[in-house]
């Protein structure tokens, strides 16, 4: 083995647990730093315990909460707007209710609305025409 091109190994070497448990072991690193070990690794210990390096888990519960207050704020939404939709019914009921003849006379505006606007293009179909046999008529002489 060529002695310059290996990095020196430490039989000594130490690793400290966030758990606050240390051992030592043979490493190139003379110490480290583990987030977990067996001393608190749930696989040995047999306890439940979420494990977070950065921050992921509660990441995640934001994430969840905040999809969770979504969800109920279109839930509302949609209760209110059918709230609004009801409440217009039963408005357009009461109307009819104390005036029957409330619809027929919505009915008869729409037919007399109508009606102007049928004979208001007619007059200015008819005025283009006019307008177009005119220019017609001069580019003849």
């Amino acid at each position: 083995m060529k002695t310059t091109i290996h990095p020196t190994y430490y039989k000594d070497a130490k690793a400290q647990c966030t758990c606050g448990a240390s051992f030592q072991y043979g490493n190139t690193v003379k110490e480290t730093k583990v987030e977990v070990c067996s001393h608190c690794h749930p696989f040995y210990t047999g306890k439940k315990k979420i494990v977070d390096a950065s921050g992921r888990v509660e990441r995640f519960k934001a994430r969840m909460e905040q999809a969770e207050k979504l969800k109920q704020m279109k839930e509302e939404a949609k209760k209110k707007k059918t709230k609004n939709i009801l409440d217009e019914i039963e408005e357009e009921k009461e109307k009819q209710e104390q005036n029957p003849t409330a619809p027929l006379e919505k009915i008869q505006e729409k037919i007399k609305t109508e009606t102007k606007e049928k004979k208001e293009k007619k007059i200015t179909k008819k005025s283009s025409a006019t307008k177009t046999t005119k220019a017609k008529a001069k580019k003849k002489k």
